[in-house]
């Protein structure tokens, strides 16, 4: 116990610094082209998908940029009617989502081409993003959402879990514009006000992931 309250000071300092990282930095919905650009080139470096730009344009297109004014993370939110995932799902989940979420056309919305960059951010700018992230989806006033990952990316799975969401299909999908290949993917779906409800447990997971971070961190400096 005496170790463990020692390391606190630590953590509260180090937790201080990343703070004032994310100072003047800022989620932005992005709608010029040069931008929509940029974003799609990382977007492609990250997930291997090159989103079409009249997608990212006719959607709602968000933008992570640093204090230094550098883009490194982002994501689209794209309604039901217009939905990628809704499109690339085989006949029978898409069967099953008709029956679930009758009007999913209006009555959902998608998250799609999330990426961060890995060399211009850190853990702190991470959870500003995930937050951001969270009141963006709020405001698209739908009771339902819905999502993909591919299945080569669990650590992305222990994330989404902490909104309680339900396992729609599993297994390749069809070729979209932007995919080279068919990809062995996790698509799930879920209401908003379970996110919502967990709320809570979703901050919580994002803290325990700065904190063990930084004691991982500072096992390695003493090795």
């Amino acid at each position: 116990m005496i170790k463990q309250l020692a390391v606190l000071p630590g953590v509260i300092v180090g937790t201080g610094r990343r703070v004032k990282r994310i100072y003047r930095s800022e989620l932005r919905n992005i709608t010029e082209v040069d931008e929509l650009k940029e974003f799609q080139r990382l977007a492609y470096q990250r997930i291997g998908v090159k989103f079409p730009i009249d997608f990212l344009a006719r959607n709602k297109t968000f933008a992570l940029f640093n204090r230094h004014g550098v883009m490194c993370g982002g994501f689209t939110f794209a309604l039901g009617s217009d939905s990628r995932v809704v499109k690339s799902l085989p006949d029978e989940a898409l069967a099953k989502l008709k029956k679930d979420v009758p009007d999913f056309e209006n009555d959902l919305f998608e998250a799609t081409a999330l990426w961060m960059s890995r060399y211009q951010r850190c853990r702190m700018l991470g959870i500003y993003f995930w937050l951001m992230m969270y009141l963006e989806a709020t405001k698209m006033r739908r009771n339902f959402y819905i999502y993909a990952y591919s299945s080569s990316k669990p650590k992305l799975g222990e994330i989404y879990n902490t909104i309680r969401p339900f396992r729609l299909y599993k297994g390749y999908t069809k070729l979209l514009p932007g995919m080279t290949e068919p990809d062995d993917e996790v698509i799930e779906y879920g209401t908003m006000m379970n996110v919502h409800f967990s709320f809570g447990r979703i901050v919580t997971f994002l803290l325990k992931r700065l904190v063990r971070a930084r004691s991982v961190r500072k096992v390695k400096s003493y090795t």
